[in-house]
């Protein structure tokens, strides 16, 4: 029987036929995935617990099914431009997730920060703000408002990095220095590498404090992947820093 809708089990049943990998396989490698975003996101996103416990639910409960089908799902960052707001235009009920982002507060955030008061008053004073500058109309139709935290030195994941930190970090700018600064400094010296010819896109680059703990020291080796420096896991991430 012909059916003018395409699901999701539609779709398994192309890509099982074209790859020869069983649909439950595909459905189960779905559900792995959901199951463990929170913790993958984790591995990306530093120091914003609450923020990824929210979205992370968000998502599960949109994929399978267990939310309002009239709530869209977007990101206004997409939609910067006029000509792009066309992909708001026509579309389903369901198939986005809005998220807006503000600096509203800030300042209250850095007060925490600096122990001028405790972190919990500084994102209550954020909220205070929030109810303050935005009508309760656009706020009652949101799912969650959430206070993201400033990095802090509480969350590095290895007393390696304290040499980068200390040349990088800035309480009141948060990660954004520290990007620059590994853009400029690491980034930028692996650039010289690749043109160099001393690295290639088969090649591990292990990074690590050099003896004098003034300086970033590089390894090079060619074993034909990216792999995890830890794990030895083929990874798609190529500067590693050991632990």
């Amino acid at each position: 029987m012909l059916t003018e809708t395409v699901g999701p089990d539609h779709i398994a049943k192309v890509v099982s036929r074209w790859t020869g990998t069983p649909v439950t396989r595909l459905v189960q490698n779905d559900k792995e995935r959901l199951v463990g975003l929170g913790d993958k996101l984790h591995s990306r996103v530093v120091g914003q617990d609450q923020a990824v416990k929210v979205f992370a639910g968000a998502v599960v409960r949109s994929r399978v099914g267990l939310r309002r089908p009239q709530k869209p799902t977007d990101s206004t960052c997409r939609n910067t431009w006029k000509k792009t707001l066309s992909r708001l235009i026509g579309a389903p009920p369901g198939y986005t997730v809005i998220i807006m982002t503000s600096n509203l507060g800030a300042e209250h955030l850095i007060s925490g920060l600096s122990g001028k008061c405790t972190m919990q008053v500084a994102r209550d004073r954020v909220m205070q703000e929030v109810k303050k500058h935005f009508r309760p109309e656009l706020l009652n139709s949101l799912d969650e408002v959430v206070v993201f935290d400033h990095l802090s030195h509480d969350y590095r994941s290895s007393t390696r990095l304290d040499y980068i930190l200390a040349e990088s970090y800035d309480p009141v700018y948060g990660a954004r220095p520290i990007r620059r600064w590994l853009e400029k400094n690491v980034v930028s010296e692996l650039a010289m590498m690749y043109i160099k010819e001393k690295i290639d896109e088969n090649t591990t680059v292990y990074i690590d404090v050099g003896p004098k703990g003034s300086d970033l020291s590089y390894r090079v080796e060619k074993n034909g992947e990216i792999v995890n420096a830890e794990t030895g896991v083929k990874s798609d991430i190529l500067i590693q820093i050991p632990t």
